[in-house]
């Protein structure tokens, strides 16, 4: 089967089972973030974005949604905090994932918890990140 066709009856399965989910790899990449355990963080399939779902070590739920940007030629940027090969990731991680999207994840708790996401994001639902804690917490994320 080529690989077009491949992923395309990825997307088919994934859409017709309602969602497709991947568990991420999440690796601390501050001092702020590796005072604690790592958060779960686990992202979903949908047509032009998805669901992402992190829960932090204390056990506090974040929920929210992914966007795909519109134009692949858009970086992801890398804000401060981030050095070396960290860097590098982040101001183009899309050549590391063939064929993902650049995406914007916001997920929040209802009573002023948040992380935000830059992701690249396949198809299938694989792809990496980096994420930040609104208590400024840094983490890289494969999934």
């Amino acid at each position: 089967m080529a690989a077009s066709n491949r992923l395309y009856a990825v997307t088919l399965a994934c859409l017709g089972l309602g969602a497709c989910s991947s568990a991420g790899q999440v690796y601390a990449l501050n001092e702020a973030a590796s005072r604690q355990a790592a958060p779960a963080i686990t992202v979903g399939s949908g047509l032009a974005g998805g669901t992402i779902s992190v829960v932090m070590p204390d056990g506090n739920r974040l929920e929210g949604q992914y966007t795909l940007i519109a134009s692949p030629d858009i970086g992801l940027g890398c804000d401060a905090g981030c050095s070396g090969g960290v860097a590098a990731f982040a101001t183009d991680p899309l050549r590391f994932f063939p064929g993902a999207r650049p995406a914007l994840a916001v997920a929040t708790d209802g009573r002023g918890g948040s992380m935000t996401c830059r992701l690249a994001v396949d198809l299938a639902v694989h792809g990496a990140g980096l994420c930040r804690t609104g208590r400024g917490e840094d983490y890289r994320v494969t999934f």
